[in-house]
């Protein structure tokens, strides 16, 4: 069930984003099962809210679900890592050759600013700060390529990918070679070199998602 359903019941449309911040925010700990009337209780609504947000958490990858055992927090494995890096390379590798294309102005003013906020984040090592403008910059990129089945595919990913966001940053020296990665993507769009641009997002997502794989595979 897409998240865009439960915009037509409010009630239905908050529980889902107050379980989705809790979920995002580590509140919840991965392997933790989901009880629906726990839930219920928690957020003072009925069992249906909570049922509906869960399928859309499910249909997101936020949530596991498991025949007769119920809902599950998914713990971040190192090959689940990698099959979401790999396919973010493709598909925002995509996103970003077409921003260059298309020159959208809003967009290419929207990531000088993004741009301008991640310096000042990895600046303060400001890792929450860092982890949301990395979240925006990709988004604004394949908001920016205006390929519609582009977009809602990587809507449908954007929960997983704020989760894997979040944890690259906390990595040795991630923030400020982040941020340089960023820069070749975003000059590369602004100048409409769709080629560099479509490389530098592919070496970025590549590159993360080996890191993020061989500091799992340790654990």
């Amino acid at each position: 069930m897409p998240a865009g359903f439960l915009k037509r019941n409010n009630i239905n449309h908050e529980t889902y984003l107050l379980l989705r911040k809790a979920i995002l925010d580590n509140q919840i700990a991965p392997g933790s099962k989901l009880v629906v009337q726990a839930l219920a209780e928690q957020y003072q609504v009925s069992a249906t809210p909570i049922k509906e947000a869960l399928a859309a958490l499910h249909h997101e990858g936020l949530v596991e679900a498991i025949p007769r055992r119920g809902y599950f927090i998914p713990r971040l494995e190192a090959e689940d890592v990698r099959e979401i890096y790999q396919l973010r390379a493709v598909v925002e590798g995509l996103g970003a050759r077409l921003a260059a294309q298309k020159q959208h102005k809003p967009t290419l003013k929207k990531l000088q600013k993004i741009m301008d906020r991640m310096a000042q984040a990895e600046h303060q090592e400001d890792i929450s700060l860092y982890s949301q403008t990395d979240l925006d910059m990709h988004q604004a990129i394949w908001e920016g390529s205006g390929h519609q089945r582009l977009i809602r595919t990587a809507e449908t990913l954007r929960g997983q990918i704020q989760k894997v966001i979040a944890a690259s940053s906390l990595l040795p020296n991630r923030l400020h070679d982040g941020t340089a990665e960023h820069h070749r993507i975003v000059e590369a769009i602004l100048q409409g070199n769709g080629t560099a641009a479509e490389q530098a997002m592919r070496e970025h997502l590549e590159g993360a998602g080996e890191l993020m794989y061989t500091h799992l595979s340790q654990k």
